[in-house]
């Protein structure tokens, strides 16, 4: 299955420390809205699927070249998933995509509630705003489900978020 990828978003309430000399540590707790799309088989039309849930993330914060404005960011990140909603669900509720090996859409639902996710990325800025731009992978397998033919779906999140930081 080949996602088509749409806009989300991402608001997290975070704070960060001075580790050591070129290092902070950012702890965050945020709340999400991942957005994708798929096509239906028989129709072609296009199917909008969205999950809003939690995350919450620990990163290390490399000051690079000793500059408090702009930093390399990695660190892990544990994800708490919600139902993946369809879009116009009774229209679509048992419709299926991909062309190979069929998946009826509301296999799509079986997600795993729990992700640990890699992040990885950058922020600079000013004293008291910085832009963010970070890649979220998750190492396990997020789909549970399986398809027509009774094998099992696999299935990672993945995106790429961005965005800006208050500092008060």
């Amino acid at each position: 299955v080949t996602p088509a990828q749409e806009s989300g978003w991402l608001a997290n309430f975070e704070t960060s420390a001075d580790f050591r000399d070129d290092f902070d540590l950012i702890y965050s707790l945020g709340i999400f809205n991942h957005k994708f799309s798929v096509n239906e088989n028989l129709t072609n039309d296009q199917i909008d699927m969205s999950m809003v849930g939690a995350e919450i993330k620990f990163l290390l914060a490399w000051k690079i070249a000793q500059r408090d404005y702009i930093s390399m960011e990695i660190g892990p990140a544990l994800q708490l998933n919600g139902e993946l909603k369809i879009g116009n669900e009774e229209q679509y509720q048992d419709s299926f995509t991909s062309d190979l090996n069929p998946v009826a859409l509301k296999e799509f639902q079986n997600t795993m509630p729990l992700n640990l996710n890699g992040i990885i990325g950058f922020s600079g800025g000013v004293r008291n705003f910085r832009v963010t731009v970070h890649y979220h992978y998750s190492f396990i397998e997020s789909l549970t489900g399986t398809n027509l033919a009774g094998d099992d779906i696999d299935g990672n999140f993945s995106f790429f978020s961005l965005g800006g930081r208050i500092y008060f």
